[in-house]
């Protein structure tokens, strides 16, 4: 399980083949190349808050396709049909030291943004912690790896595997920020490190994974750009000796998910919950809180379905290497007999509930 990105960039409408007129304009494409074992291309077209669907987007003269197609049946054989509002390619024989080109043009095919000669990093080598690693809850961390070419940046991360299924809900805000929390840490560094320090304070029990991503390219912008991400990975445990658990009290039910799974998309890895439409015997509500991560290719969907297996609810959000975390509050009505389907690709679920 290595969590691999890859983007491309973009489309400013301020930029200098766009003309002086439209500098102001918060058109921002966003593109990444993930190398894998395949090779993908992802991007997002954006005026302020829209998604642009029909924007003319190649790399390497590859076009890429907007609506990434999620189809499957879940577990309990439920439908599950959406399109994750993203461009997307497969890039066949590409690899780290190929040197790959981006268009970006609008829909009657005026370029507005092109760069050339981005070269595809190699992977940065991890050698602490390692593979199958014990480590002790209430240590830091220190994560060390070798150089990787062609890198102009690291974002080094930590990812508690059941991080995802944190209890402990919040009130939160839409596009409200949080750098770090329990069981999720994220740093980005310059091109001259090896070493990144995993403070005790964000680690939790359990199986986890230490990713570091080798990036060249410009990201982290509100503006276009283009850039390339390697990405290395290894699982450790992290062992509580206490082992103490600590549960909170709700005036209302805890959603519980009773089917856990994966699902491939396109090269992206999707986790799956399902709730037990016996735990809604009453209409009422749920709430269900997602952060969508920095620094990742970072997607979430929900789906309800009644008791005879229709769909009458339908959430997806998508971030793509942004700099911000956004943290969404999803409430919607329930009938009694509904299964829930949660879908995450490096998005945190931060917990739900059901009230009646």
């Amino acid at each position: 399980m290595r969590i691999k990105l890859l983007l491309i960039a973009a489309l400013l409408a301020g930029l200098a083949g766009c003309g002086a007129q439209n500098q102001n304009l918060p058109l921002v494409a966003a593109a990444v190349i993930n190398t894998a074992q395949d090779t993908i291309a992802v991007a997002s077209v954006t005026y302020g808050d829209e998604d642009i669907t029909d924007a003319k987007l190649s790399v390497n003269d590859t076009p890429l396709v907007y609506g990434l197609p999620i189809q499957f049946q879940t577990d309990s054989g439920l439908a599950v049909d959406l399109t994750v509002p993203i461009y997307f390619a497969q890039l066949t024989g590409m690899a780290a030291g190929d040197i790959v080109h981006f268009v970006a043009r609008d829909r009657v095919g005026y370029i507005l943004y092109q760069h050339s000669g981005l070269v595809i990093p190699g992977f940065a080598q991890i050698t602490a912690p390692t593979e199958g690693q014990s480590i002790n809850l209430g240590d830091n961390v220190e994560m060390r790896w070798s150089s990787a070419t062609n890198a102009k940046a690291y974002v080094a991360s930590y990812t508690n595997v059941d991080a995802l299924n944190n209890e402990a809900v919040e009130d939160l805000i839409e596009g409200e920020d949080d750098a770090n929390e329990e069981g999720l840490y994220t740093e980005y560094l310059d091109a001259a490190a090896t070493t990144a320090m995993v403070p005790s304070e964000f680690t939790v029990a359990g199986e986890a994974f230490f990713s570091i991503d080798a990036i060249n390219g410009g990201i982290f912008t509100d503006e276009s750009f283009f850039t390339a991400v390697a990405s290395e990975s290894v699982e450790v445990s992290i062992a509580d000796q206490a082992a103490q658990v600590n549960k909170q009290v709700s005036a209302t039910q805890d959603l519980a998910f009773v089917k856990e799974y994966e699902k491939q998309f396109e090269g992206y890895t999707f986790k799956v919950r399902e709730t037990d439409p016996g735990q809604i015997q009453n209409p009422g509500n749920v709430d269900i809180s997602l952060k969508l991560r920095r620094f990742k290719i970072s997607v979430a969907f929900i789906k309800a379905y009644d008791m005879n297996g229709n769909e009458y609810f339908s959430w997806e959000k998508k971030k793509i290497m942004s700099s911000h975390e956004n943290k969404y509050h999803v409430p919607f009505s329930v009938s009694p007999g509904t299964t829930i389907v949660l879908g995450t690709h490096d998005a945190h679920y931060r917990g739900g509930t059901y009230s009646y």
